[in-house]
């Protein structure tokens, strides 16, 4: 984890879109109480019922947003990332954490204190109504992807979490990820050895292949159908 302070917010073309909303005044209040910090891979950005101190800009690289259950098993939520904006419903609530964020790549952020956010929300409405926009789509999505899975078997998961990375995070039907197939599994909610089986068909079938890093997606079509009728 590196600290610095390397940009001003005013000129940043890095940061939330929600950040139009906001004066020059407030922009370079945000500029004054901000810490732009780098995470190395599988680094914990917050822990889960961790006090929230700071709300996150992500100006680089990718990030998972998981919940940590019993017996060490976790789910991965979403996949964060530029110039995505995470505060977390616990602001408002309990200042705590209700997940985890943990770096998946190289990843740069901007921490900036939740007193000072806070008090521009109460000052700002069209600030606040951006940003409320924000978390409750983030909210929705996640909910509707959540019922999604819950309807298929582990292949559909299994199809569903690689289209998802392929036209949601990469942009690519052939991307280099530091997801392990352990994290695919959380991702698509299934154990590891039903998430192996279903990936090994996969490839077996050439539907995917998998090598290393690399993930190239063969048959986009009949991964779509098995993510459809899984």
């Amino acid at each position: 984890m590196k600290n610095g302070n390397n940009n001003n917010c005013l000129h940043c073309t890095k940061r939330s879109p929600i950040f139009q909303f906001l004066s020059d005044e407030e922009l370079e209040l945000i500029n004054q109480n901000r810490y732009e910090v780098s995470y190395k891979p599988g680094e914990t950005i917050f822990k889960q019922y961790a006090p929230i101190t700071h709300v996150i800009s992500m100006n680089q690289g990718l990030a998972k947003i998981h919940v940590e259950g019993s017996d060490d098993k976790e789910f991965i939520l979403r996949i964060v990332k530029p110039v995505e904006f995470i505060a977390g419903v616990g602001l408002f609530l309990d200042n705590k954490h209700h997940y985890s964020m943990t770096a998946i790549d190289k990843v740069c952020v901007c921490l900036i204190d939740s007193i000072v956010f806070k008090d521009i929300l109460k000052n700002n409405s069209a600030f606040n109504e951006a940003y409320l926009f924000h978390i409750h789509y983030s909210i929705a999505d996640s909910l509707k992807r959540m019922i999604s899975r819950n309807q298929k078997n582990t292949r559909g998961r299994i199809a569903e979490s690689i289209l998802y990375l392929a036209n949601e995070i990469y942009l690519s039907d052939t991307f280099n990820t530091h997801l392990s197939k352990v994290e695919l599994a959380e991702l698509a909610g299934v154990s590891r050895e039903s998430a192996f089986k279903a990936i090994y068909e996969l490839q077996t079938s050439s539907i995917v292949n998998m090598e290393g890093n690399t993930v190239r997606i063969i048959n986009k079509s009949l991964l779509e159908r098995i993510c459809e009728k899984g």
